[in-house]
């Protein structure tokens, strides 16, 4: 017995990190957020003396800022199927470079065109897939502190995002507009930095031993005794059937097909994932969080004019803006203190949470006549707010799985765009045709509410249908 025990084989499957390089990875996140939400955020202090010079009217602000939305909205739709193409690296260097170019050449337009092809085109499509790469890449690293780390990147980006105005404004004027445009291009410079530090995952994965009997993984390390670190690794395509011949013309008839595929076919073949779509028309872990996420885009593009409708000066609305990034970054550093208590909750459980207090918060607001009341709501929607951001990538990975997810995360991308270019234009003709904001944000509240109890219905139902499951397998079982 002792001699088998000594030469027994032990068996390791290889998992992410959770840690390690994982953190460097949460930087790299961190300086992506930063620059290109926490810039885009500032568009009207960076660009309104450029737009003022080339001529540009609210009007086609309003189109070239939706055609940007739905630029960035397609290339995170189709980074996945670009990944099948391209290493991980390539897709995100040329996204940087792009990105860059946007940036770089806004500083010299002349005419509408040009802002056209620099901003709403070259730079929303960098920022499209800047956006779903990095997302991915931080699931990816992480399994059980996954919440944590996404908390932990989104604190230190909305603090960024607080400090980004009063920086752009101190630049652009002592620069001017092109001056803090520049400026800001030599910033964004940094994403090639961030992309470098995107090492792949498969540079870091750890080894984790496995109980006996346990075929969970294809992939299996063996770890003979007295040979340390030369471990070698046994893969199924080093397994030989008996029928060498049978299985050499399969393997060659196989190659074959694959490269009469040219890359363009495997794009196209890849956009629409058959077993996402799946998901994105019988569930609501897409949808979802798609919808909730552009009713609070639409009423944090809106709210500063329905305050300034109620006579608000100001100084109050400033207020208001401001408590809202509180509330947003309180709660988003509340995540990381509590996160093992959160993660014990459940991410769906949370996202409905979220999704009850911004509709609750809402009605609040609508509901109070005075400037204190609505200022305390502003900051508890603030608070549902980050519960929007951090929980979306995290709902949906947990449902999809860490190989699916940049397809799905794509498609909700895709999905806001849509809803943004669709939906955007009809909320403004629902305030011009009713004279008030607040029949907007009571139907946006209405909207958040049937989310909610449609997920929580689907969420009743799932867990039934497991316990079900579970108790009939162990009926079976005992059998």
């Amino acid at each position: 017995m002792a001699v088998r025990s000594e030469t027994a084989i032990k068996k390791y499957k290889l998992v992410p990190p959770d840690g390690g390089w994982g953190y460097v990875i949460c930087i790299a996140a961190t300086i992506v957020f930063t620059i290109t939400s926490g810039f885009g955020a500032c568009f009207g202090l960076i660009y309104n003396d450029l737009i003022n010079t080339i001529g540009m009217g609210s009007t086609m602000i309003t189109i070239f800022t939706g055609i940007g939305v739905l630029v960035n909205a397609f290339f995170g739709f189709i980074t996945s199927p670009l990944l099948k193409i391209l290493s991980f690296r390539q897709v995100a260097f040329i996204a940087a470079i792009m990105y860059n170019i946007g940036v770089f050449g806004t500083c010299f337009v002349q005419s509408m065109v040009s802002f056209l092809i620099f901003y709403s085109l070259l730079l929303s499509a960098g920022f499209g897939l800047l956006l779903n790469l990095t997302s991915t890449i931080v699931n990816d690293y992480f399994t059980n502190k996954r919440l944590l780390t996404v908390s932990l990147t989104q604190t230190a980006v909305g603090v960024n995002c607080m400090l980004l105005p009063k920086l752009v404004a101190m630049i652009s004027n002592e620069y001017g507009s092109r001056g803090c445009i520049l400026i800001i291009s030599g910033i964004s410079t940094h994403l090639f930095v961030a992309v470098a530090l995107m090492q792949p995952i498969k540079w870091h994965m750890k080894k984790e031993e496995l109980p006996e009997n346990n075929d969970e993984s294809l992939t299996l390390l063996v770890n003979p005794p007295n040979e340390g670190d030369k471990t070698p690794v046994v893969t199924m395509s080093e397994i030989k059937p008996p029928n060498k011949t049978v299985t050499e013309k399969t393997d060659t008839s196989i190659t074959l097909s694959h490269e009469k595929r040219s890359r363009i076919t495997i794009l196209i073949s890849e956009l629409f994932d058959k077993s996402v779509m799946k998901i994105f028309f019988s569930s609501i872990i897409i949808i979802g969080p798609a919808c909730s996420f552009f009713c609070d885009l639409t009423f944090y593009m809106i709210f500063p004019q329905a305050l300034y409708s109620l006579q608000w000066n100001y100084e109050h609305v400033a207020w208001a803006i401001s408590l809202l990034a509180f509330g947003d970054t309180a709660a988003r550093a509340l995540f990381i203190v509590l996160n093992n208590w959160l993660y014990r909750i459940g991410i769906e459980e949370l996202y409905i949470i979220g999704l009850g207090i911004a509709f609750l918060s809402r009605i609040g607001m609508l509901l109070s006549k005075d400037t204190i009341p609505v200022l305390v709501y502003m900051t508890i929607i603030g608070v549902s707010r980050c519960f929007f951001i951090i929980l979306a990538p995290l709902v949906m990975v947990n449902a999809v799985g860490v190989d699916k997810f940049t397809a799905v995360n794509g498609i909700y991308m895709l999905t806001v765009g849509i809803l943004g270019i669709a939906l955007g234009p009809l909320t403004g003709a629902v305030r011009d045709m009713t004279g008030s904001y607040t029949i907007v944000f009571a139907i946006m509240a209405g909207i958040l509410l049937l989310i909610m109890l449609i997920w929580i219905i689907e969420l009743y139902y799932k867990k039934r249908k497991y316990k079900s499951q579970r108790k009939t397998s162990v009926n079976q079982y005992n059998l």
